[in-house]
């Protein structure tokens, strides 16, 4: 007899933070194939990413919940 489990995974979405305007970029725009975005608000080439609670605790920054 085999016990077959089943693990579920929350997901943990990805996102984009403008380290400029100080607040989620919903749509940033690729630099060509690398892994570097710009903010279309702004234009600041400054965006990093991560999971929400990654990006929270770094930037000390309060995100609205989804």
């Amino acid at each position: 007899m085999t016990d077959e489990t089943t693990v579920e995974v929350a997901e943990a979405p990805i996102v984009f933070y403008c380290r400029e305007c100080k607040k989620i970029v919903d749509e940033p725009v690729k630099k060509a194939n690398k892994y570097e975005y710009s903010c279309p608000v702004c234009k600041s080439e400054r965006v990093s990413f991560g999971t929400r609670q990654a990006v929270s605790d770094f930037f000390q920054a309060k995100l609205n919940k989804k």
